[in-house]
């Protein structure tokens, strides 16, 4: 079962030859730069398998479980996860060498006789009447192959959960905490604000729903479960950052400041996603986080997310 096959490959990178093992490289993080992506083997963060080359997989890890075929952990590489082979190259088996097989003495044949060539048929010429022309033959045209499905986004309502893993150290504590997305003003109304309250406390006021915003779903309107209010980024800032402040506001589906991605190949999944703001990009891109470890009440900013990669408080996960 899956579980065996995980022990055995995990057997693999610990008992094997430790000269053949290769050193973990963390070089990328979300599909940039993306110029090393795909990943090679042994290389991260990934988080999907399409992260990683024709072959490899994404060893997706709770703690600091060796990665198949690849050294030890170091300060850089702890908290990530890694591509790996599933299907190491074995040592060939030899082959025995076969015996020569004598061939048979060949028994003469007598040739066939050559049938008489039949003269090439000859086309009776096409006669048009006057002012008639030759019919054009159709043109066929070149099949084209259909455009891939885009990826569907998590169905129905949920909770928002920031996501969080064994390792994590978040309030100079490794303690799980469950933070969810719930409004300022409890209800959900027109102008609250977004904040961090305990899982266990949410109710189904808390619940929220991805609306596509484009046609391959790689850009999303979050709008709140019963009410036709959704996400909306404003101009207001704060900080040394800029951070902006998040609102509930009614969703209008031609305001861009509604509109949410994600980075890598830009699909929604269940898990370990990060959501910007499509209204930047580069180094000016902003995620949705709390600007520092997590606690409760705290409310939700677009920031730049370089100071949430350094704190890991920048994925969401679908809590259900």
């Amino acid at each position: 079962d899956a579980k065996a096959e995980e022990s055995n490959l995990r057997a693999s990178a610990t008992n094997g030859n430790r000269k053949l093992l290769k050193t973990l490289e963390h070089i990328g993080n979300n599909g940039e730069p993306s110029g090393v992506f795909p990943l090679g083997e042994c290389q991260g963060d990934c988080d999907k398998d399409e992260d990683c080359a024709n072959g490899l997989l994404c060893f997706l890890r709770d703690d600091e479980t060796p990665t198949p075929g690849c050294t030890e952990d170091t300060d850089n590489t702890r908290s990530a996860d890694f591509c790996y082979n599933p299907n190491p190259t074995a040592s060939p088996t030899p082959f025995p060498t076969p015996l020569p097989t004598p061939f048979p003495t060949p028994v003469p044949t007598m040739p066939l006789p050559t049938p008489p060539l039949s003269p090439p048929p000859t086309s009776s010429p096409t006669t048009f009447l006057q002012g008639q022309q030759a019919a054009t033959p159709a043109l066929t045209p070149n099949p084209t192959s259909a455009p891939a499905p885009a990826p569907p986004l998590p169905s129905g309502d949920f909770y928002l959960k920031m996501y969080w893993r064994k390792g994590y150290t978040w309030q100079e504590t490794t303690r799980e905490y469950k933070w969810c997305v719930r409004c300022s003003g409890g209800e959900c109304n027109d102008g609250d604000r977004l904040k961090l309250n305990e899982c266990e406390n949410r109710d189904s006021n808390d619940e929220w729903k991805f609306i596509p915003a484009s046609d391959d779903n790689k850009q999303i309107y979050i709008q709140h479960t019963s009410k036709n209010l959704c996400w909306r980024q404003t101009s207001d800032t704060t900080g040394t950052t800029n951070a902006k402040k998040i609102e509930l506001d009614d969703c209008d589906w031609n305001d861009d400041e509604q509109k949410w991605t994600t980075r890598g190949n830009g699909e929604f999944w269940e898990s370990k996603f990060e959501i910007y703001s499509v209204t930047e990009s580069g180094s000016d891109a902003r995620c949705v986080n709390q600007m520092h470890h997590p606690k409760d009440e705290e409310e939700l900013w677009a920031e730049d997310c370089r100071l949430a990669h350094r704190d890991s408080t920048s994925y969401w996960e679908i809590y259900r």
